[in-house]
């Protein structure tokens, strides 16, 4: 929040203020009312008809959960005020371990390889750049996948475990790209626009959003012409399904009569769309489907918001 100096003076930001809105003075001008907005976010998991329950619940922020291939771990970003990290849990949040001490600088969107070993994830280096690292689920091994002058991030593992799909700015705007697991040339695979690449869980298609628009693509995963599946999806509020699709259109906030993030399931075999459940929360970041289709982890957004006032305000 920012303040004028005298009447011709440049604004000046109010370090107390903090994350502060709607700023108003009384007629003396010496008291100072505003609005400061925080939040938080916890990994929780919903199954369809059941209560919402947390798996990772702190002051830190987790989000951006992913499970692993046989569902009995998750992966996820938890940040606070000493740095940001990977974390792994049981699926039923129990035994947390962090594999990423030390790597870069905030590291974040974690992706497990098909067997279960390794989590792939981006971080920002020295130069401010976010590359592509994977990392052994028990710490070891760590490796830089990807080394550009551009952004390289939001990393996921092909179904087969050969390839390590994710988005680049390298070409101006962000596109998906492909290196093998094992190391290699980098291929680009999208020319519209691209971001959050993933495969089907048979391996047969490559979803991905366009982030221009928002609107959610496919296309083979052994290459050919994409097609629009739906014309707008949140950010981090979809992902890959057993059956097919769980995903949040752009248009399914919650009400004051039906809160939190209403998502829906599309069937990938019959292009049935349905309504699927209404996760807890006033935003979704990060989402994961479990592997036999009947939980789903997601990172639950809560907004707090509290009326502040200043005395003797100059």
């Amino acid at each position: 929040m920012a303040s004028a100096r005298g009447r011709h003076g440049a604004p000046e930001r109010l370090e107390l203020a903090g994350q502060g809105i709607a700023p108003a003075t009384v007629g003396t001008r010496d008291r100072l009312a505003f609005v400061r907005l925080t939040g938080d976010v916890d990994v929780y998991r919903v199954e369809p008809g059941g209560p919402a329950r947390p798996l990772a619940q702190s002051t830190l922020l987790e989000r951006q959960p992913s499970y692993s291939p046989d569902g009995g771990c998750i992966a996820f970003q938890a940040a606070g005020p000493r740095g940001q990290d990977i974390w792994l849990s049981d699926a039923d949040g129990s035994n947390h371990t962090r594999p990423t001490r030390g790597v870069g600088s905030l590291p974040g969107s974690p992706s497990w390889s098909p067997d279960g070993r390794w989590v792939a994830f981006d971080s920002r280096g020295d130069d401010a750049q976010r590359d592509v690292w994977t990392v052994g689920a028990d710490g070891s091994g760590l490796r830089r996948m990807t080394v550009s002058a551009a952004n390289d991030f939001v990393p996921s593992w092909s179904r087969d475990g050969r390839f390590i799909y994710f988005a680049s700015d390298r070409t101006g705007r962000a596109e998906v790209y492909r290196v093998p697991a094992g190391g290699g040339p980098e291929e680009q695979l999208t020319r519209g626009g691209g971001i959050y690449p993933v495969e089907s869980f048979d391996g047969r298609t490559l979803y991905y959003q366009r982030n221009v628009d928002g609107a959610l693509l496919a296309q083979p995963s052994a290459g050919g012409d994409e097609r629009e599946l739906r014309a707008c999806v949140k950010s981090m509020s979809w992902n890959a399904a057993p059956h097919g699709l769980v995903y949040q259109d752009c248009g399914a906030a919650g009400t004051e009569d039906q809160p939190g993030q209403r998502l829906r399931s599309w069937n990938a075999r019959n292009g049935l769309d349905t309504p699927l459940v209404t996760a807890d929360a006033d935003g979704i970041q990060g989402l994961s489907v479990s592997p036999d289709g009947r939980s789903i982890a997601y990172g639950r957004l809560r907004e707090i918001s509290n009326l502040m006032m200043i005395e003797n305000f100059r």
